[in-house]
């Protein structure tokens, strides 16, 4: 049996190793939050998108003005199921990026995205496969970040929401 060794590319502090797991728990997570950070990377949003969030919930008068507000937002490109199935999720998805883009709404869609903020579901979908797809805020808002946007390009629409 051979044993692989991995090496990292950033610093590692000497209490970060846990010997029993032979698992690595970096200092900004403080070692027992790295779970949740691996479950919900959404939820820790890096502080040019907390930057962007703060500037859009402060729109609202409350969490649940925001959730009501964003729900609607998204449901104008998914809510229709029949449209959805009719030009597929693709342009949905496109126009909803434009839209995030020109409005400089970024803060919006990563809010939404930690499951924690939105849970609903917003319409289902059968693909061309009839597999039945269930769209939810919050996975639309993910795959929009990681699929459309890419999230290399997260902090500068970050910034150009912010001016």
């Amino acid at each position: 049996m051979t044993t692989q060794n991995f090496t990292r590319d950033y610093p590692v502090a000497e209490d970060s190793y846990d010997t029993n797991n032979h698992w690595y728990y970096p200092p900004s997570c403080g070692g027992s939050d790295f779970a949740s950070v691996m479950h919900n990377k959404w939820g820790y949003p890096k502080v040019i998108e907390k930057e962007a969030i703060t500037k859009c919930s402060k729109l609202y008068n409350s969490k649940e003005d925001m959730a009501n507000s964003v729900y609607k937002y998204l449901y104008k490109y998914f809510g229709n199921r029949h449209e959805n199935e009719r030009v597929g999720l693709v342009t949905q998805y496109i126009k909803l990026k434009t839209n995030v883009i020109d409005n400089k709404v970024i803060g919006v869609i990563l809010w939404a995205a930690d499951i924690n903020n939105l849970d609903r579901e917003i319409s289902e979908y059968t693909t061309s496969t009839n597999t039945k797809i269930i769209l939810m805020t919050y996975t639309i808002c993910q795959k929009l970040i990681d699929e459309y946007i890419d999230p290399e390009n997260v902090d500068r629409l970050c910034k150009l929401s912010l001016d």
